[in-house]
């Protein structure tokens, strides 16, 4: 069974193409309140990243940082809709949103992220 950590291990968690016109960009690197530590997925849209919260009080919060790639007035719109929509999802099959918003220019979705087999992987089940 294959899992998220797998896959991160077998990617080069130290450098990967991002988003922002396609930039190399150093992992881990800091954005924001978070510290983006690999990237997970990119798809045409957005980039998504493993990232943890910056520790309070010694506690830091794994999350999945999604990124959109294009900061243009539409796929900001897109995103906000998107961010709207889930936050009001409460189930416990979908994972929750942490934060939302923009850090230098930048929007953002923080989600839950869980660790586990991964949907391409249960599809090719």
């Amino acid at each position: 069974m294959r899992n998220y950590g797998t896959a991160l291990r077998r990617a080069d968690t130290r450098a990967a193409f991002a988003d922002n016109g396609g930039l190399l960009e150093q992992l881990p690197r800091k954005f924001g309140r978070y510290r983006l530590t690999a990237l997970l997925g990119r798809g045409g849209q957005a980039s998504v990243f493993r990232g943890e919260s910056e520790p309070v009080a010694g506690v830091i919060r794994n999350v999945a940082i999604k990124r959109i790639h294009e900061q243009s007035e539409d796929a900001i719109r897109l995103l906000v809709e998107e961010a709207r929509i889930w936050v009001r999802l409460q189930h416990p099959n979908i994972v929750t949103v942490v934060d939302f918003g923009e850090e230098d220019g930048d929007w953002f979705l923080a989600l839950e992220l869980v660790d586990g087999v991964s949907a391409s992987v249960l599809v090719e089940r």
